[in-house]
């Protein structure tokens, strides 16, 4: 039996039941008329002289609408729990009706019966759609009373109707939160476009600009009232441009595939002064209520275009300009340190020691950066070719063993059976720069270890060393230029800063990944290349150079497979159409044809099938490269072709059909300009 001091029953004070009361706005001292016209309606069909809406809360039951009550309560509209009825609704989520509280053993010793008179009480639970009972809907009469099934019936029947109401008020809450934070949401994100510093562009699919944000302005010369509703293309692309970006996008609409969207792209724009300048641009595609809209953020890079040229003259003059004094001035320190030029003193001595270090220091900054900036700008040309990973490493051990000796560090090499597809000038480079530095940060009488094994697709390089360990927030940051562990490390150790930074480039540039793992026992440099097996990936062991001529009416597919395939030593020859590419096939005479499917006008296959009658084009191989696979294309579909390559592209089938469809023509003199 409950008393004024037994604790609430468990679902009162559940907490999701709390939370959805909270929700629901029912806990606020607003005034509802509506609400109230419903404990009117109560109160005068039950002929009861109080009538109660009431939100029973964690400790306390609040009356969001009230007929009759006293008027010190009516004031507060609210009781402790200890003078609650309605909880008993709440704990059983079901009816309480009391005939005469103070011969019910569940209520007799109620606060309420004692304090505010109730002896009748009749309840409706008040539950919402996700289940939780949030208060009761009462009736409550001062004397005995016997409730009437027809009147329970009567009161069931308001707490629903009072029940839907409420419903809709909550749900009319929440879509109001939502509005409002959706139109906050809005205000920021406009706030947000309108202070970046990068252009923000929006378009249609019908091409026509709906967005333009103020740094736009600035980039294009057009204010926003002037863009929006003018052709993209006719706006920022200049006239020899504009034909490919409209089949890019109307590519885009029919097929699903913007081999350019989120990629970072670099074209030539057009201001409103007719001038044109390089572009940065990243576009992304979304669907929207009228159609699709692209959005693209853009900066003008014509200052950082110059800052690189700039770049590159400094490095040409630190090539010719310092590197000729400086070969000078270390051979005469040299000769001086030999005594070839006549005893020193030992103070004298020890000065052209540092002199001879401190050039030689310098001599390795500028080596480096002339390295790094080669890389960078593409200026090496990697030749990979299959290497034996065991005599990679030799070789760079045997260029270390004094500097090793030197420094009391043994250097211990793990056999391996592994073949590699690598640059071995540059693979060299890179354990040479990982070795020297496990070496110089290795204490005396400790071992750097080698290690290099196949796994998968990848060859494995670990370099392993016992030193002092690499701070977790440095990891990543030592591949960076000029980073070191440790300020001191320059001066101590005369490390200039770059080695790993070229090393990162280098591994890069051969489609590889370099890392490192560290902790206070020791640091492991690994890197991973390509296998030998790989080597079908490239044109490696092919006559020549491979001429490929890549047809898709989406320049930007041939563009982007363009330059996948220069990157892989094949000379690329684009067209846009069948019939560009009968025409082309004929005067260049390519080693193979890679050919879209689904082309307007002149389709894939029927551009096949003329390639098959002409006598100077029926023996190049077609590689069809298309959104469908061949069992989509139609019965026997593959079988007219020499090869199929799905997109998105998978590189090492596209250059794997693509040896094959080389291999298979007869011996002929390979394109090689």
């Amino acid at each position: 039996m409950p008393s004024r001091t037994q604790p609430p029953h468990p679902y009162v004070v559940q907490e999701d039941r709390l939370a959805s009361l909270v929700g629901s706005g029912m806990l606020d001292e607003t005034q509802e008329p509506a609400l109230d016209r419903w404990t009117r309606l109560g109160s005068s069909l039950l002929s009861a002289p109080i009538c109660l809406l009431s939100m029973v809360d964690r400790d306390r039951q609040y009356f969001k609408s009230q007929v009759g009550l006293p008027a010190e309560v009516a004031q507060t509209r609210e009781t402790p729990l200890s003078h609650s009825f309605c909880q008993h609704v709440v704990a059983e989520q079901g009816p309480l009706v009391v005939s005469d509280a103070r011969q019910d053993l569940r209520v007799r010793d109620n606060g309420a019966v004692r304090d505010l008179g109730v002896i009748a009480y009749a309840g409706q639970p008040v539950t919402t759609s996700d289940g939780h009972t949030l208060g009761s809907f009462c009736v409550i009469d001062s004397k005995p009373r016997s409730w009437s099934a027809a009147e329970l019936a009567l009161l069931e029947d308001l707490a629903v109707g009072l029940t839907t109401e409420i419903e809709l008020r909550v749900a009319l809450r929440r879509s109001l939160a939502v509005h409002d934070e959706l139109a906050a949401n809005q205000r920021q994100t406009r706030e947000i476009l309108d202070t970046a510093h990068d252009a923000f562009i929006s378009m249609g699919e019908n091409g026509r600009i709906v967005d333009w944000n103020p740094q736009a302005e600035a980039t294009f010369g057009w204010s926003s009232a002037e863009a929006i509703g003018r052709d993209l293309a006719d706006t920022i692309s200049p006239p020899v441009h504009r034909a490919a970006h409209r089949r890019g996008m109307a590519h885009y609409l029919s097929t699903g595939e913007g081999p350019a969207l989120m990629q970072r792209l670099e074209l030539s724009a057009l201001h409103r002064d007719g001038r044109e300048f390089p572009l940065e641009l990243t576009i992304s595609a979304q669907p929207a209520a009228e159609g699709c809209r692209f959005h693209a953020f853009a900066r003008d890079v014509t200052e950082r275009r110059a800052a690189e040229r700039a770049k590159d003259e400094f490095t040409s003059m630190v090539s010719h300009e310092l590197r000729t004094p400086l070969t000078s001035i270390r051979g005469s320190l040299g000769l001086l340190e030999s005594g070839l030029l006549g005893p020193l003193s030992e103070k004298g001595q020890r000065m052209v020691e540092i002199a001879v270090e401190n050039t030689d220091r310098l001599v390795r900054l500028i080596n480096d950066i002339l390295d790094l900036e080669r890389v960078d700008s593409g200026a090496i040309d990697l030749n990979p070719q299959p290497c034996d990973a065991a005599g990679l490493i030799q070789q760079a051990v045997q260029g270390l063993d004094q500097f090793a000796a030197q420094a009391q560090v043994e250097i211990v090499t793990e056999e391996t059976t592994a073949v590699v597809l690598a640059d071995s000038d540059r693979v060299i480079q890179t354990l040479t720069n990982l070795i020297s530095n496990a070496v110089k940060f290795s204490s005396a009488g400790s071992t750097v270890r080698l290690s290099c094994a196949q796994r998968d697709d990848e060859v494995l390089f670990k370099v392993s060393d016992q030193g002092r360990g690499i701070p977790a927030e440095k990891l990543e940051l030592i591949f960076e230029r000029f980073q070191q562990v440790d300020a001191s490390d320059s001066r101590e150790k005369g490390g200039t800063g770059l080695g790993l930074a070229i090393c990162r480039m280098i591994v890069e540039r051969h489609g590889g990944r370099i890392w490192v793992e560290s902790s206070p026992a020791g640091s492991v440099f690994s890197f991973a290349l390509p296998t030998a097996s790989n080597a079908a990936s490239s044109p490696e062991g092919l006559p020549g150079r491979p001429s490929i001529l890549v047809c898709d009416n989406d320049a930007a597919v041939v563009e982007v497979v363009g330059k996948m395939l220069e990157q892989h030593g094949f000379r690329a020859i684009g067209a846009q159409s069948g019939r560009q590419a009968l025409e082309l096939a004929t005067i260049e005479q390519p080693d193979a044809i890679l050919l879209d499917l689904l082309m307007p006008a002149v389709s894939g296959e029927k551009t096949a099938a003329a390639l098959a009658k002409r006598d100077e084009t029926r023996d190049i191989p077609v590689v069809i490269l298309s959104v469908l696979s061949a069992s989509e294309a139609g019965k026997d579909a593959g079988a007219r072709f020499f090869d199929w390559v799905e997109k998105p592209i998978d590189e090492t089938a596209l250059f794997h059909a693509l040896e094959r469809a080389i291999r298979s023509r007869p011996t002929r003199s390979t394109s090689s300009s």
